[in-house]
């Protein structure tokens, strides 16, 4: 999982009132990465939101430890 997708969700999840603020601090590219997966993922509820993270997070998992 990318470290944009990760700040995404968190940022949905967690900073979401202060979320135009927070991107602000990125340089100006990972502004538009953000800006791009938050579009993606704004008509998913936030149950939705932590099943996506888990189901991405176990699948990284797997293929680092399949990896070793």
């Amino acid at each position: 999982m990318s470290c944009v997708e990760v700040f995404s969700y968190a940022l949905l999840l967690k900073g979401a009132e202060r979320g135009t603020q927070i991107i602000e601090l990125l340089d100006e590219g990972k502004q538009e990465e953000v800006k791009a997966a938050l579009e993606s993922l704004k008509d998913i509820p936030a149950a939705g939101i932590r099943q996506l993270w888990c189901e991405r997070r176990r699948a990284d998992e797997l293929s680092i430890s399949d990896s070793l």
